[in-house]
C-alpha cells in the first residue's frame, strides 16, 4: 500500500512510482547558481530521497511477494503435470506455461525495483555535485569578499 505523504490518499504503486519518478526527474536538468538556490535544490533533492527510499522497501516487498507467488504456482504446476508420468523437461516446460503471468509480474516488479535503485543513486550523485558546486561558489564568495571561509 502506497500512502501520498501530503494528502493521506492511497495510490497504487504504480501511480506512487510516476508520482516519484517525475519529481525526481525534475532536478536531473536543474543548475541553481545562487548558495540560496544550490541549498533549496539540496534540501529537495534530500526530501525526495527519503521519499524514494520509503517506497523502495515496499516495491521490495511486492517483489519478494511476487516472487514467492510464482513459486507457488510454479510449484502446483509441476505437481499436477507430474502426475501424468510425463518426462521431466515436459513438466517443467508445462509448468512454465501455467505459471507465465505469475512470472511476468514478478519481472516487472524486479524491474521496478531496479529502476528505484537507479533513480536513487541519480539523486545521490546530484546532491553530491550539488555539496561540491556549494562549496565552490561559497569559497568564491569567501575570496571576492576577502573571507578565508
Amino acid at each position: 500500500m502506497n500512502v501520498d505523504p501530503a494528502t493521506g490518499e492511497v495510490r497504487s504503486t504504480q501511480d506512487a512510482w510516476a508520482d516519484l519518478r517525475a519529481r525526481a526527474e525534475a532536478h536531473r536538468h536543474t543548475s541553481p547558481e545562487t548558495p540560496e538556490a544550490i541549498d533549496a535544490e539540496l534540501r529537495a533533492i534530500e526530501a525526495l530521497g527519503f521519499e524514494v527510499a520509503d517506497f523502495y522497501r515496499v516495491v521490495l516487498d511486492e517483489q519478494y511477494d511476487a516472487e514467492k507467488l510464482f513459486s507457488a504456482v510454479k510449484n502446483r504446476a509441476i505437481a499436477k503435470h507430474s502426475a501424468d508420468r510425463r518426462p521431466v523437461a515436459h513438466v517443467r516446460a508445462l509448468a512454465e506455461v501455467d505459471a507465465a503471468d505469475a512470472y511476468g509480474d514478478w519481472l516487472n516488479k524486479k524491474a521496478v525495483v531496479k529502476h528505484v535503485d537507479a533513480t536513487i543513486q541519480a539523486l545521490r550523485s546530484k546532491h553530491i555535485g550539488l555539496q561540491s558546486s556549494l562549496r565552490g561558489v561559497q569559497a568564491m564568495i569567501g575570496r571576492a569578499y576577502g573571507r578565508t571561509s
